[in-house]
Formats: structure tokens, C-alpha cells, sequence
């Protein structure tokens, strides 16, 4: 595993559009499995700070101190996880009654001074959650698509992230009570955080009250993992069957990519966006508009691993049609002149979107700390590199997908 180092910030993204200040404060730590069902439980339960007894109190003091947004979120890039969260206040320059430095108080009252009982987390809140999960993961179970999307990572991909499942880790959430999830969420905030601001103005001003409130340790310079691609090899062709109570039977077919090299990465997330959308939808004129065999049909892929997943929902008595019409779709991506008019209706599609992304501010920051951090491209990255793939490079490259997979759920019960 490779690591890289970064100063912790704050870093500072300058922007007028808003109207508002958003600080995010981002937690590093060693990503381990024993802890995956902890983090959800987390995210759910973190609600105040000790000096406010009820949920109410806490609401009223963010209304007193115009806080908009007060919120945690969490990601996972190699072996580091990211605990993250986000202040949203107005300018103070728009809305003097806006005090910066009690907002980013209560913001370092809520991380480091959770709502506690008895050394830990409510033992109430935390069951209340763990019931929540255990009764999301049985349904998710009955459900078509969810338990067959999970079981085709498993066979297809196993002892990867990409088969991690909450279904799979369902037997960590009975281990959990309120005072070990708090120990290990003291062991998250235990070392200094990555902190990001877009603000119009008011850095220095900032900068002091995040060395005041928010930094407790002197260290810099943070490491993190560096990201890094996890190309899966064919090995040997499976062709799996399982049976199950569903009205509807699922079908798949997973492809790995021979000779799987990082700018392969764009022409596969080209050809994925051929296949399923909705300016091109090969996948779905070939299998329904022109045979009437499925319900639905899709595809996804995973750039890093270069894999990817045609799927179907069918009846079950059209498998062996549907088949044939899958393979046939991959082949029908080797005919440039076909492709090459579809392909400009992707880059258009995804340039459109970019453009749309330039008024989201959520997505302006998670580029700017995906930048920062090097977690891979930031979407306009990713655009100039997805605008430079030709119908050769799909043709090539759909030459070299080799059929790993082919997964079939027989649904038992009769579809009307």
C-alpha cells in the first residue's frame, strides 16, 4: 500500500455564488473490517453535544447561531476512511448577526463533546439503529435486484472491497453497545482533520478560529493511502444458477478486461454509459423495444477493477434468448460506425451535467477535496479524458472483455 502525505489545511476554495460559508472538517483513520457496520451506527447517532440533554435544545442553539447545515458523512479510498463534517452558515459579511466563531464553536462542541450516557453512546439510540439495520438488510434480501446484485460481487469479485456488503457484515452489529462505538469513534477524532472552506471571503479569519477550535494537535501533515487501481484477472469461466421465492428471475453477465491498463478506465465508463443511457440505451432497445424479453435491463462497471456487469430482470422462462441477446449487445460494440454517433450523444450528455454540477455546491467541494487529496479525477478531469475516447478505442477494447460470469437467479414464483 502506498501512502502519501498532506497538509492538513485549512484549505480554501474562493466563491461568491452562494452566499454562504461551508467548512468541512475531515477525520483520517486505518480503514479496518471489524469496524464497517460501526460507521452507519455513527452517522446516525451523532445528533448533539453534551451540553444539550435533548435534541430540541440543540436545534434551537443551531437556529440561534443561523446554522443551516450541520451534518456527517463518510468515505472510504483505499485504506483510509474519511469521517467528514459540514458547517453550512450565511456570509457574515450579508447577515452581520452571523457569528463565525460561535458557529465553528458549536461545530467543535458537536465533534469533540458528543451527547453521552454513562461513558458511552445511548445504549437505546444505538439499539434503535442496530434493530433499523438488521431489519433493512432482511429486506433488502427479499428484494430481486439488492440480493442478486450483492451475491453476483461476491462470486465475481470476492475478497474485494467491491463484495463488501452490510449483508456480510451483518453479524458485527450484535458486537456493538454505546461504549465501544464511542471508544472507537474517539480514536477518529484522535488525530488533527483535513479542513476545506469555500467561502468569498474571510480566510484569515478562519483560518484563526480552526487553529482556536478545531486543530488539537500540532502535527501538519497528515498521511493518507494513495489510490490505486485493482485490476481483477479472468481466471476460469463460471456459470452459476440459484434459485429463489421471486416473481422476477435475474440474469448477468460479468466481463473482466484483458490487459487492463488506467486509460482503459474511460473507455469502459464510455462503454457502460452506451449501454444504459438514456441517450444511447443499446441495452434496452436490443432486450425489450426489439424482443420483449425483459422487465429492465442495465449495466454498471468499476473503472479500478475493470469489470463490468450487463444485467436483465426476465421472466424465467426467457433465459436462454436473453443470453444470446446479451452476448449479442457486446459484439454490437465492436461496430464503430454504429457507436460513434451514440458516443457523441454520451460526451454531450456528460457535459451537460458538468454544466449542471457548476451550480451544485455539494459537488464543488467534493471535487475540491478529491482534488486535494488525490482521490482520483475531479468530473471536469474525468470529462476532458472521456472526450478524448474514439469508436476505435471502444472497439478495441470491447475486443478485449473477456466473459468471466454468467449468473442467473431463477425466481420460483410465477410473474403474471
Amino acid at each position: 500500500m502506498m501512502y502519501i502525505e498532506k497538509k492538513r489545511g485549512p484549505y480554501f476554495l474562493k466563491n461568491n455564488a452562494f452566499g454562504t460559508i461551508t467548512i468541512s472538517v475531515i477525520f483520517p483513520f486505518k480503514y479496518q473490517d471489524k469496524n464497517y457496520m460501526k460507521i452507519p451506527i455513527l452517522l446516525n447517532i451523532l445528533n448533539r453535544s453534551n451540553n444539550y440533554k435533548e435534541k430540541s435544545d440543540f436545534k434551537k442553539a443551531k437556529i440561534n447561531n443561523y446554522i443551516i447545515a450541520l451534518n456527517q458523512s463518510y468515505e472510504n479510498v483505499e485504506n483510509t476512511a474519511y469521517f467528514r463534517f459540514n458547517l453550512t452558515i450565511p456570509n457574515p459579511n450579508r447577515i452581520p448577526e452571523v457569528s463565525l466563531e460561535k458557529a465553528i464553536a458549536l461545530l467543535a462542541d458537536y465533534i469533540y463533546n458528543p451527547f453521552l450516557e454513562n461513558n458511552g453512546f445511548e445504549e437505546k439510540e444505538v439499539q434503535k439503529y442496530i434493530d433499523i439495520y438488521h431489519k433493512e438488510i432482511k429486506e433488502r434480501e427479499e428484494l430481486t435486484v439488492n440480493y442478486s446484485y450483492r451475491r453476483l460481487l461476491e462470486i465475481s469479485a470476492p475478497k474485494t472491497k467491491l463484495s463488501n456488503s452490510l449483508k456480510n457484515h451483518e453479524y458485527l452489529l450484535d458486537e456493538i453497545t454505546g461504549q465501544n462505538l464511542y471508544k472507537f469513534y474517539q480514536t477518529i477524532i484522535d488525530s488533527n482533520p483535513f479542513v476545506f472552506a469555500i467561502t468569498p471571503n474571510l480566510e484569515q479569519e478562519i483560518t484563526d478560529l480552526i487553529n482556536k477550535y478545531i486543530y488539537k494537535k500540532k502535527e501538519e501533515t497528515i498521511k493518507i493511502s494513495k489510490i490505486r487501481n485493482h485490476f481483477l484477472t479472468f481466471k476460469e469461466f463460471q456459470a452459476i444458477t440459484e434459485e429463489k421465492d421471486f416473481f422476477q428471475s435475474y440474469l448477468a453477465l460479468v466481463y473482466k478486461v484483458k490487459d487492463m491498463k488506467n486509460k482503459d478506465r474511460y473507455t469502459l465508463y464510455a462503454i457502460d454509459r452506451l449501454l444504459s443511457s438514456q441517450s444511447s440505451f443499446i441495452l434496452l432497445k436490443k432486450m425489450r423495444l426489439e424482443n420483449d424479453l425483459v422487465y429492465t435491463t442495465g449495466s454498471y462497471s468499476y473503472g479500478r477493477y475493470g469489470y463490468i456487469a450487463l444485467t436483465a430482470l426476465i421472466n424465467k422462462t426467457s433465459k436462454e434468448k436473453a443470453l444470446k441477446t446479451l452476448k449479442e449487445v457486446t459484439e454490437l460494440l465492436k461496430d464503430e460506425k454504429y457507436i460513434s454517433p451514440l458516443l457523441e450523444n454520451i460526451k454531450n450528455e456528460e457535459r451537460i451535467e458538468m454544466i449542471k454540477d457548476k451550480d451544485r455546491k455539494g459537488t464543488i467541494i467534493r471535487n475540491f477535496i478529491a482534488d486535494t487529496l488525490e482521490w482520483g479525477d475531479t468530473d471536469e478531469q474525468f470529462y476532458k479524458k472521456l472526450c478524448k475516447v474514439k469508436p476505435c478505442d471502444i472497439n478495441e477494447l470491447a475486443n478485449r472483455l473477456v466473459l468471466d460470469t454468467e449468473y442467473f437467479v431463477r425466481g420460483n414464483k410465477d410473474a403474471k
